[in-house]
Formats: C-alpha cells, structure tokens, sequence
C-alpha cells in the first residue's frame, strides 16, 4: 500500500498540468481569435473613415468650383473658409480649407543668384535689389512682426540665406547660410536637399543646424514659424493674397515700414475684402514695387486641404494641396496623411 501513495500523487499532478496546459492553450486561441476580430473590426472602421475623408476631399473641390463661378476675388467671408464638421454614425468629420497663398511659401527664398535689380527700388548698402532680397525683405519684416521672435531669431536674414542654401543646388554658402558641411555634423548625419523643399518639416533640419538642441530653441522657433509658413510645389515666385494673409504677413508687405493703411484694412478685409489690382494700390496706398502683383494678388488658385474623420476606432488624417486653374476644375496636386 504504501507504493501507491507515491504513484497517486505523480498522477495528480500530471492531471492537474494537463488541466493547466490545456486552459492554457484554451485562452491563447480564445485571446488570438479576439485580437483577430478586432484588427478585423479597426481594419473595417479605417477603410470607412478613408472613404468618409474621400468624399470630403470630393466636396471641398466642389465647394471651391462652385466660387469660382460666383466670384473674381477671394477672401475669408466665403463658404470655403468656414471650418465644417459633419457626424457620422460611429464617428465624424471635420476639416477646413485654408487659402495656400495666406501664408510666405519658403520656396520663395530659393531664388538663383543670377537676377536682375528690381525697378523702382534703391539699391541696400549698394546692392542692387533682386527678386531674392525682396522675398528676404518681406521674410525679415514678417518674423519682427511675431511675438518673442527677435529673442529666439536675433539674425532672421541668417535663417532666409540657410533656406536658400537647403534649397540651391551649389555647396556655396549664401551669406551666413548652411551648405553639407554643417549637415554632415549632426545625428543622425545628412545632406543639403539641394531641390526645393517639399514639406514644412524640412525647416526643422535648418533650424538644428542653425541653432542645435540647446533648449529646444530649434523647436520653439519651428513653432513660432509654422503657422505663418508654407511650402508649395510651383515652380518661380507665388504671390500672397493681401485678403486672406496672415496679420503678421500682410503688414510686412509695406517696404517703406510707415504704412497705416495696412493697420485699417487688416480690420476691415473681412466686410471689405480687396477685389483688384489697382484697388491695392489706391486703397491700401502701397508703392508701386510693393504692389507688384508678383508679390500680392487679391485671388488664389491653390488651397490646402486638412481634414480628420473618424469612424468607430478607425482615424484618418487627410492634407490635401487643390489646384484651381483659371478653368475651375479643381484637381489634387498632392495627398498626405502625416503632415501638410
């Protein structure tokens, strides 16, 4: 008898580990079909907001032929500048249109070297003025315009000649401008794009450059430029439209830097946008050179699209570039889902 006691209890715990293996096994398939159903189920939410984010894209070209047809200007007063939301089911969508021309396209700074002086402008310090230095100017002028910005940017025409360093394809820095060799320093180590820059988020490579991580000094400035910058895939100058720019842009657009009219209008644009050329520059009293519709225009053709839907635990985010040609058939000239 007393040899079964020992054989009794080996069998229990065989039993019970067989027990415990196949609960085991039992909970894994269980958590493995569960985890299946529900990658299924975020999959199917995903392909629903990307149809929603679609049909939003869809709707914001109509919305901007159909002002096409209406109107010869553009500015903040009409149906396409109000931000939209719209619920869903299991979910919703927002987004807003943003005139693509409000905002200084930093392309603008990567300008050849081999330009004529401007007419009606006075030489700088016996230079003669250049489509470039005129872009700088206004670059300049904006970013006195920020709050906090003559602290964190003391040399803004530094930041304006990296920018067109990041941009040119020659390894000659421009002024005190950045080439390879102050990319190649840092970590991860990098080059020059040496083409122009096709998102925003290029800048945060200049400004390192510039400034290093000391005190996220890179950072904030990024912040601070962000909403008064853009990138724009078009080849030569874009103008910017005096009815929808930014109030930091529009009073750096006066080179004589005693302009009050500019002050006034940037009150009154939205009941009283700007609706031709020539009412630039009677009305807003700006000199002939600054009035160039090179630099202002009182219209768009290009609008940036950003958008979010959601749908159950499926989220899509949509910045979309529309083109508006002198046709009015709105296309997509380019789609992302990470930034504009």
């Amino acid at each position: 008898m007393s040899l079964l006691h020992p054989q009794r209890g080996v069998a229990l715990i065989t039993a019970v580990l067989v027990v415990a293996l196949a609960v085991i096994a039992a909970v894994s398939v269980l958590d493995a079909g569960h985890f299946s159903v529900q990658r299924a189920s975020t999959l199917q939410d995903s392909v629903r907001a990307w149809g929603y984010a679609a049909g939003a894209e869809d709707w914001a070209r109509t919305i901007l032929e159909r002002d096409a047809k209406n109107n010869q200007h553009d500015s903040l007063d009409e149906i396409w500048a109000e931000p939209q939301s719209l619920p869903t089911e299991n979910g919703g969508i927002s987004g807003e249109i943003i005139d693509a021309l409000s905002r200084f396209n930093l392309n603008n700074l990567g300008l050849a070297d081999n330009q004529d002086a401007l007419p009606g402008f006075q030489a700088r310090d016996g230079v003669p003025v250049t489509e470039y230095l005129r872009q700088v100017r206004i670059f300049e002028s904006m970013i006195r315009q920020l709050a906090d910005a003559s602290e964190l940017i003391p040399n803004p025409r530094e930041l304006a000649d990296s920018i067109r360093d990041w941009i040119d394809e020659d390894q000659f820095p421009t002024g005190n401008g950045r080439e390879d060799g102050d990319y190649l320093g840092m970590e991860p180590p990098h080059r020059a794009a040496n083409r122009p820059m096709s998102s925003v988020t290029e800048l945060k490579s200049i400004l390192q450059a510039l400034y290093g991580d000391r005190d996220n000094l890179a950072g904030k400035i990024y912040a601070l430029l962000l909403p008064q910058v853009t990138v724009l895939p078009v080849d030569g100058v874009t103008p910017l439209n005096i009815n929808t720019v930014t109030a930091e842009l529009l009073m750096s657009l006066d080179s004589t830097g005693n302009n009050t009219t500019l002050a006034t209008f940037a009150e009154e644009r939205l009941q009283q946008p700007v609706e031709s050329q020539a009412d630039i520059t009677t009305r807003l009293q700006l000199a002939a050179q600054d009035a160039d519709p090179v630099v202002i225009s009182f219209k768009t053709n290009l609008f940036q699209l950003r958008l979010q839907a959601v749908d159950g635990d499926g989220r899509v985010a949509l910045y979309s570039l529309l083109l508006r040609p002198g046709s009015g058939n709105v296309v997509t000239v380019t789609r992302s889902t990470d930034t504009e």
